[in-house]
């Protein structure tokens, strides 16, 4: 809602850009303090983000551009794949957000992360992402949110929906520890964690439209995260938006942990679905070139006011579907600015 009174807020609303333009440099200066050390034979960068633990691998000589693959959960589980990465010059990262099962406050953290790397080391602006079991629920949460910063999703036996693990609502035995421990996370009710309605398996379109490659490697009879209620469920869906998706599923070797846990014999062939969608890196479309900022709440009083012409777009879904708040946006600016032919579009958004 514009008006001239809002004018008066310009100098307040200049002060709050300062003050988090400020905040992102004091962020990337937080990550100064490094303690070095090694994994798997390669030298690992270790610092805090709000006390949780990070680091970053060092392959002995990187590819142009700084491509990485972000590990999502259980770091030391299954690494063939990420030491050829290393060899090959990928770096290997990981924040340990442990027991938050992909909650806001650990995507955040996430964001941080992100932010540091490709800010201030030239990080490639778009990883892979590994996901092994509950790690999806990060990987799939942050992706889904980045959708044009994710080069391809690798996932191991991943839990696509809570309601499966460890809610334990459908074939999973679950979790009884761990569904409470998320519904503390997310401060959940019983009926408000089981109808929670975005998990890996929903909410893909955004993914979909950019083609983001998935790969899942499962067991063939996972009684933990059962393929019918997660990848299943989630190539299904993805599939229907258009978006690529591979299944691999493991039948050799020991089936253990109720065929959660099996060997992964083939990493080299991983790896190269990793590299082959994540190299060369390609730089991201600069949004200067589509976007044109044209003097912000004073250029829209000016077309309010003076030419008295405005377009007015609601972008998101429940704020374009449903009536409420921005019914009584339009009505407030017309009766304010009676004189002004105004042009409101509701631009629906089936991902937000």
């Amino acid at each position: 809602m514009i008006s001239s009174s809002n004018l008066l807020h310009l100098p307040f609303l200049l002060a709050i850009f300062l003050f988090f333009n400020c905040l992102t440099i004091t962020n990337a200066q937080q990550f100064t303090s490094l303690k070095k050390d090694t994994w798997k034979g390669f030298e690992r960068i270790n610092f805090l983000i709000e006390n949780h633990p990070a680091y970053y691998v060092k392959p002995v000589k990187s590819l142009e551009g700084n491509p990485w693959i972000w590990r999502a959960s259980f770091p030391d589980w299954h690494t063939d794949m990420d030491s050829i990465l290393l060899v090959k010059g990928f770096y290997v990262v990981y924040i340990n957000v442990d027991n938050q099962y992909g909650s806001p406050y650990a995507l955040g953290l996430w964001d941080k992360l992100y932010q540091y790397l490709t800010d201030s080391l030239s990080f490639a602006h778009k990883p892979a992402l590994e996901a092994v079991s509950r790690g999806a629920l990060y990987a799939y949460g942050w992706a889904k949110r980045n959708p044009s910063l994710v080069s391809c999703i690798y996932a191991e036996t991943p839990v696509c929906d809570i309601k499966s693990w460890p809610g334990g609502k459908l074939k999973s035995p679950g979790d009884s520890a761990c569904w409470k421990q998320l519904k503390d996370v997310f401060s959940f009710t019983e009926e408000q964690a089981v109808a929670y309605n975005d998990n890996p398996i929903d909410n893909l379109e955004g993914l979909a439209s950019f083609k983001v490659p998935l790969l899942h490697i499962v067991g063939i009879d996972d009684k933990l995260a059962p393929n019918e209620e997660n990848t299943n469920v989630l190539a299904k869906r993805y599939l229907a938006l258009g978006g690529p998706v591979s299944i691999y599923p493991v039948t050799a070797g020991p089936q253990e942990l109720s065929g959660h846990h099996f060997p992964i014999e083939q990493p080299g062939k991983w790896a190269d679905f990793i590299i082959s969608n994540s190299y060369p890196v390609k730089n991201p479309l600069p949004y200067k070139n589509y976007v044109i900022k044209r003097n912000g709440l004073q250029n829209v009083y000016d077309a309010i006011v003076n030419k008295k012409s405005a377009t007015i777009a609601f972008l998101g879904g429940s704020i374009t579907y449903n009536p409420g708040w921005r019914n009584k946006v339009c009505t407030y600016l017309k009766e304010e600015f009676p004189s002004t032919d105004f042009h409101f579009i509701s631009a629906l958004c089936s991902v937000c």
